[in-house]
């Protein structure tokens, strides 16, 4: 036996170890792990969490008062004795400490402005957390589902390509028409195309599945169909219910709400801020005064003549009214939308239960006996073609069917910022 080349030796070792590569570089998961990894891993969500801690820092600012004014005073130049920093025991210098004091509740208002502020970002971070599960949940069943069509498609283009070897040998020999063995060309050049598209589709979800958990790998859905099947005998809210708990429950709505209040604790705070706040000191002059060594209590007030702070006050109020028109659109969005969506799960819903837990496998039962008559040619070409393409369509529509049912569950359980489904 002639030995391996060294350099044939160098490039399957090599081959092997991109396949062993490329095998590790693949894991199953669950939706529950991808949800894990995405909490744990994800960078916007890390990002986000720093709009909250700068929230958070916004609160302790805001309790921080004033400093007090310290104020020194040396004497320069003394005239009458010709002296320069005349600042002994018999020259002059003085010294003051002022403090503001806040009166009309500004600090209280401020900082419960402030607190209103973390509010608000916890609640956006939630919602950038639920809009990308909703992300990852959509891609992870779009994948799985997807997956399930290509490997059905790849089991008929490899019937398919036997049969297209016999095909071109009986062709070669005369015994079938070329135009049956184009016709069987055309029909595998289809399918392949079709699961050309369908494969691009698939590594596009992947790698958005791979980025959203943050694992720098190709993520392979594992689901239960059981359990999916279960949920279809859940009791589900009816119309009314669904609105009623978007509206109680939606983050996008309770946003709103909460930027409207904070717009009101900002015109309160504004409208304290017109208030003058007094400044308390105290203040010694050595020789200065009327008494050497003197020792005096500050007291001062800004006078309210022409800065009233009316610009931001008429600023806020204007913002206030904003946001509660803001507010009550996206209820009336919340609601509409809540409503479609439960009506779209419905539809689809009733699809799915429409069809017979044996249509699938009464499917494969005849795909593959038309198989077999057209290979013992008891039928023709042309029906063995078209009951493929039907056959096909069949099963990529019941496939969708199910895709579909996840998909709209998964929005409408997003617009209800509750879990029913998972």
């Amino acid at each position: 036996m002639k030995e391996t080349p060294q350099f044939l030796k160098t490039f399957l070792l090599l081959l092997l170890c991109i396949g062993s590569r490329e095998a590790r570089a693949q894991r199953s998961m669950t939706l529950a792990e991808a949800q894990s990894e995405l909490r744990r891993n994800n960078l916007l969500l890390l990002a986000g969490q720093y709009d909250v801690s700068a929230a958070e820092a916004g609160v302790i600012q805001a309790r921080i008062w004033d400093l007090p004014q310290a104020e020194l005073d040396f004497n320069l130049i003394n005239p009458q004795d010709k002296k320069v920093f005349d600042v002994g025991q018999n020259g002059q210098k003085a010294a003051s400490v002022q403090q503001l004091i806040y009166i009309g509740g500004k600090k209280k208002a401020e900082v419960e402005f402030a607190k209103s502020n973390v509010d608000i970002a916890r609640l956006q971070f939630e919602q950038l957390l639920r809009n990308l599960q909703l992300q990852l949940s959509q891609s992870f069943f779009t994948v799985y589902y997807d997956q399930i069509r290509l490997q059905n498609a790849d089991a008929q283009i490899r019937i398919l390509d036997t049969l297209l070897t016999n095909y071109r040998q009986q062709t070669d020999r005369g015994n079938v028409p070329l135009k049956e063995l184009v016709r069987l060309e055309t029909l595998v050049l289809g399918l392949r195309s079709n699961r050309n598209d369908l494969a691009r589709e698939i590594r596009e979800n992947q790698h958005l599945l791979s980025l959203l958990t943050g694992t720098g790998e190709e993520i392979r859905p594992v689901v239960a169909e059981a359990q999916l099947a279960e949920r279809l005998r859940l009791p589900l809210l009816n119309r009314d219910s669904a609105v009623a708990y978007a509206l109680q429950n939606n983050l996008d709505y309770r946003t709103s709400q909460l930027i409207a209040q904070s717009q009101e604790l900002r015109l309160r705070w504004q409208r304290t801020l017109a208030i003058p706040d007094p400044s308390v000191g105290l203040s010694y002059d050595q020789n200065g005064g009327a008494f050497r060594n003197q020792v005096n209590l500050t007291l001062g007030i800004p006078i309210p003549l022409w800065n009233r702070n009316r610009g931001n006050i008429r600023e806020a109020e204007a913002r206030r009214s904003q946001s509660r028109s803001e507010s009550d659109y996206r209820r009336n969005e919340i609601a509409s939308l809540a409503a479609t969506q439960y009506d779209i799960w419905l539809q689809e819903n009733r699809q799915l239960t429409s069809i017979s837990p044996t249509t699938v496998a009464n499917l494969e039962a005849v795909y593959q006996g038309t198989v077999d008559n057209f290979r013992k040619r008891n039928i023709s070409l042309l029906e063995f073609t078209d009951f493929v393409e039907s056959y096909n369509n069949a099963i990529n529509q019941f496939n969708d069917i199910r895709k579909g049912w996840i998909l709209s569950a998964l929005t409408l359980e997003n617009t209800l910022n509750i879990n029913l489904f998972q």
